[in-house]
């Protein structure tokens, strides 16, 4: 089980930056459709926003699967085998997934926000 804590803290080393930076780039392009769209900084976060989806998506495909290779590792799924320290393993697995859950929900907030404003180009 300290193996699966470990991949998951690992994959959210990298997901939990790039989550916060996707959510940071929204609430730009929000500020920026009310001001001027057309502005070259309006663009240019649009071109980030747009290059950085692909990449969180699959980021989002993973951590899918790595939620599922999780499953039997938490949730009171233990084995009758379990060590002590397999507790410590499971918070752990399950304070990285849920800080991730959390920032997706935050995240597509904020892109529902942008995606509903009228002056979005």
């Amino acid at each position: 089980m300290s193996e699966m804590a470990d991949r998951v803290e690992q994959f959210a080393n990298r997901f939990v930056p790039k989550a916060r930076v996707l959510t940071a780039r929204l609430v730009s392009a929000q500020r920026w459709a009310k001001i001027d769209p057309y502005h070259m900084d309006a663009v240019a976060v649009r071109g980030e926003i747009a290059k950085f989806d692909s990449e969180f998506i699959r980021m989002l495909n993973d951590l899918v699967k790595l939620t599922e290779d999780c499953k039997p590792h938490i949730g009171g799924n233990r084995s009758p085998n379990a060590v002590p320290d397999d507790q410590a393993n499971e918070q752990r697995i399950a304070a990285a997934l849920g800080e991730m859950t959390a920032l997706i929900k935050e995240c597509t907030q904020e892109y529902e926000r942008w995606a509903a404003l009228p002056n979005r180009v």
